[in-house]
């Protein structure tokens, strides 16, 4: 199965959750074709994989970005060029999500309605 690009234009309020389920997808790709994201000689590869699947407005994006400030409690063994431009990623994208427009977005959902609209609808709160 080929990972889709990101869709960087989707529901601007969902765009967090839809980016941190895109990574999950991607990490387990690379580890499937045996490229460990982690290791310092694979860093490299993994960013270019990252933004080559990603996609060209992700590219582009992650080229406009500031680079982030490694955190306290990452080693700085472990602060490799995939984990920088993940940071970087997810840094940007995971603040787009909305919780407390998502619970409204869910009480305004009618009990009368389908059962998987509901569950579509809760999908969005954490």
């Amino acid at each position: 199965m080929k990972i889709l690009p990101f869709d960087i234009y989707g529901d601007h309020l969902d765009l967090g959750r839809m980016w941190t389920k895109w990574i999950e997808r991607f990490e387990r790709e690379l580890k499937y074709n045996g490229c460990n994201p982690s290791n310092v000689e694979s860093s490299e590869i993994a960013k270019m994989a990252i933004l080559i699947y990603a996609g060209t407005d992700v590219e582009d994006l992650h080229d406009t970005l500031e680079s982030p400030v490694k955190p306290e409690e990452v080693q700085n063994d472990d602060w490799t060029e995939y984990a920088k431009s993940k940071a970087k990623l997810t840094g940007y994208f995971v603040p787009k999500q909305c919780n407390d427009f998502a619970i409204y977005e869910l009480m305004k959902t009618l009990p009368e309605e389908y059962a998987t609209r509901l569950k579509k609808a809760g999908d969005k709160c954490d």
